[in-house]
């Protein structure tokens, strides 16, 4: 391991760093663009300097390395060259740093070193008078790269021009003039070296698919952010409401219900945020309700009907669709049921909601049909009026009927049985009972009458 420090000069901020040889150490280091301890007229510019130390070996002591690095600010006064040739510095309050460079003839020069135009894309130039400026590379004689024509007018003259093709590495940057030509300042353009481009950021969720229907999760989700940069990466964030920022350095669980616009963003050292990106995240962890309505436990009578309505609710995906099934057969809600239809005996009510995330929740009901003297008699009264019966077959089966109740309310079984009998006889005529489904029916509840007179 390497132990170093960094340190940046003049007027910025100092910090201390280590770092693996094996790997480099990286570093962004934050300085104001305008910073008020500095006069407007200083030549203000930062330098790097890094140092590391080794660990040395045995009882040799580690040894120590330096490097310096300079930096320029965008913006270059033309006063502030680091050499110059025939021209002249002379105070002007109307220029950005409250002097200019004059008597800037032909063959005179200006140069500026250390330059390097990493990311630089164009110059914008502050002059006055009417000419043409020349920047040349390592030489005032060089051919030059870009001209700058300052055109005729009162006042500074802001020039902009585009630069293309610039020269490659560290170098001095000469600047000649036509003649005629009062120069204040140039301002480059572009990103330069400095980190000005944000984070690329993207977000995966786990599991990486909806495990319900319609998009839903049924259970807690994992949000990873990643980001990559062409510096370092100092934070990443997500908003559940666009306005509060998280820490989503490591995965975050999200759980909460219902649909959500997930915002993630990332940040680097040199502060950049990176546009934020959204995805929606819908999580539904909670079961439909279900409420069974129109049919209760317990026993009823084979000539009612029940018309069971199933209500489901959601408060969260909202429900889907309801199902009901009968003794396994599908019923629809709302729907009456008559109970001659069914068997005598215990049947089985049951519903089922399904919500938009596929999570589903079930009520049932048990209840039984059971029949009787007044039962059979509604039946018949109902048949005849439907005409499933003849007038006479209705008329001869009432009879019967009030036969075997009259000798069963006297304890008389066995001819309350005979009376039952003759109706099972009657009904299960043809032409006495046309259909096919109510015959069956009443032939069944006679004879269940008659098997409960001969338990008794």
């Amino acid at each position: 391991m390497l132990a170093g420090a960094v340190d940046v000069r003049p007027g910025a901020r100092h910090a201390r760093a280590s770092g693996d040889a094996r790997h480099g150490l990286r570093r962004s280091l934050a300085h104001p663009a305008s910073a008020p301890e500095h006069g407007e007229t200083e030549n203000i510019y930062g330098v790097v300097v890094v140092s590391y130390r080794d660990n040395g070996a045995g009882s040799i002591p580690g040894a120590l390395g330096e490097a310096a690095l300079t930096l320029n600010p965008k913006l270059a006064q033309a006063e502030h060259a680091d050499e110059s040739s025939g021209v002249t510095e002379t105070p002007d309050d109307t220029a950005s740093a409250k002097a200019k460079v004059t008597s800037f003839d032909a063959g005179d020069w200006i140069a500026y070193d250390p330059v390097h135009f990493a990311g630089i894309t164009g110059v914008q130039t502050r002059a006055s008078g009417a000419g043409t400026l020349s920047l040349r590379w390592k030489s005032p004689t060089a051919e030059p790269f870009a001209t700058v024509t300052v055109p005729a007018g009162d006042g500074w003259q802001t020039v902009t021009t585009p630069l293309a093709d610039l020269p490659e590495g560290t170098g001095r940057l000469y600047v000649t003039s036509s003649g005629g030509v009062d120069l204040d300042a140039f301002t480059f353009q572009g990103g330069g070296v400095a980190d000005t481009a944000p984070p690329a950021v993207t977000a995966t969720l786990t599991p990486a698919r909806p495990d319900g229907t319609n998009g839903w999760y049924t259970g807690n989700v994992t949000l990873a952010v990643t980001a990559t940069d062409n510096g370092t990466v100092a934070s990443r964030q997500y908003s559940l409401d666009g306005t509060t920022w998280s820490n989503a350095n490591n995965p975050v669980t999200l759980s909460a219900e219902g649909a959500k616009e997930v915002r993630y963003r990332a940040t680097d050292n040199g502060g950049n945020v990176s546009p934020a990106g959204t995805l929606t995240v819908k999580i539904d962890k909670s079961n439909p309700t279900l409420t069974v309505t129109g049919v209760e436990a317990g026993p009823y009578g084979d000539s009612a009907t029940v018309t069971p309505v199933l209500t489901g609710a959601d408060a969260v995906s909202g429900v889907a669709g309801v199902t009901a099934e009968l003794d396994g057969e599908a019923v629809a809600s709302g729907k009456p049921v008559p109970l001659w239809a069914l068997p005598l005996g215990e049947h089985r009510l049951t519903g089922t909601v399904t919500d938009q995330a596929g999570r589903t929740a079930t009520a049932s009901v048990t209840f039984q049909t059971t029949t009787s003297y007044a039962d059979v008699g509604a039946l018949v009264s109902r048949f005849r009026q439907t005409g499933a019966i003849t007038w006479k077959a209705a008329e001869d089966l009432r009879e019967q009927l009030a036969q075997a109740e009259r000798h069963d309310k006297k304890g008389k079984r066995a001819l309350a049985v005979a009376a039952l009998e003759r109706f099972v006889r009657v009904a299960e005529k043809r032409g006495n009972v046309w259909d096919a489904a109510v015959r069956s029916a009443l032939v069944r509840d006679a004879r269940a009458l008659i098997e409960r007179l001969r338990s008794a």
